[in-house]
């Protein structure tokens, strides 16, 4: 791992720092109200979701410097890259979901959700993509091939975040309304059990062994950790004032967690310690790692 990307809310402004070390090397000025980010298989380019400003700011990450905006609906939310690195996918709280080729820059489709599309996850094998749809509390699935949505798996009241394990065989679709994890079989597309979590729970992602889960709970202070086998609640870590967007170390060794109120929090996964916090500006929301 190379290197962290977040964005900073409160500052309309993007970071970039470098891993051993944790140093910011690059501030980039972006888009209104940036919120959840994804980069490149070939970390090569980063897309932020701006909300207030309604698209999507693209970043080359060899210069630091914005190359592109793209513009989208109503309010976007969250950003998800296929895993060969030709799609991305944006969701708006009000305007649904588009599709976008990485190479051009271009919007190929647009379809509507409605009100409440939130956060996204690309099946390992690139199909399907997964939706939170907090307006109707469920999980949209859409098959990526076919360009359409081919079902729908209910969850609990407002599914905000979606977190998927390495195989693409179990689904967390986290229920900020109802402080719990709905946990989905990819192969029936049906709820197997229900966890209960801190309050507001926002985000969440697996460790690349397939257990466990680490779950932001936004008003609780707390990350849950989750036992995917037992799909229980083992631990609770402490991290500050509204934690948000995080990300997981290709190793799995390293947590790195938006932490809106103290900076972005580094957590050993051996210990649930934390071990710094990162000072990086105002309202930190999203973080994705270099893997």
């Amino acid at each position: 791992m190379g290197g962290g990307l977040f964005p900073i809310r409160q500052e309309t402004t993007f970071r970039f720092f470098k891993t051993p070390g944790n140093t910011i090397v690059a501030q980039i000025p972006i888009g209104s109200g940036p919120n959840f980010l994804d980069i490149t298989p070939s970390h090569s380019k980063v897309f932020i979701a701006n909300r207030d400003s309604g698209n999507i700011s693209i970043v080359e990450t060899t210069g630091y410097s914005v190359i592109g905006t793209v513009s989208v609906g109503l309010y976007p939310y969250s950003v998800a890259i296929s895993p060969n690195g030709s799609w991305l996918y944006a969701s708006c709280w009000m305007g649904g979901l588009y599709g976008i080729h990485t190479a051009d820059h271009g919007v190929y489709f647009n379809i509507d959700g409605g009100y409440g599309y939130s956060d996204l996850e690309v099946s390992p094998t690139g199909n399907p993509l997964y939706i939170a749809d907090s307006g109707s509390n469920a999980v949209v699935v859409f098959d990526t091939a076919a360009q359409s949505v081919s079902g729908r798996i209910p969850a609990g009241q407002g599914t905000m975040g979606i977190a998927i394990n390495p195989t693409g065989t179990r689904l967390y679709a986290i229920n900020n309304g109802d402080s719990a994890v709905t946990v989905i079989d990819t192969a029936s597309n049906s709820a197997i059990a229900t966890v209960g979590v801190g309050k507001c729970p926002i985000d969440g992602v697996v460790h690349p062994s397939g257990s466990p889960v680490y779950v932001t709970n936004g008003d609780s202070g707390t990350i849950s950790v989750i036992d995917a086998i037992t799909n229980t609640v083992t631990s609770e870590i402490p991290v500050g004032v509204a934690p948000k967007g995080l990300d997981i170390t290709w190793d799995g060794t390293l947590l790195y967690v938006a932490v809106a109120g103290d900076g972005v929090a580094v957590i050993d996964t051996a210990t649930l310690q934390v071990l710094r916090n990162i000072p990086v500006g105002s309202g930190p929301v999203g973080v994705v790692l270099e893997k």
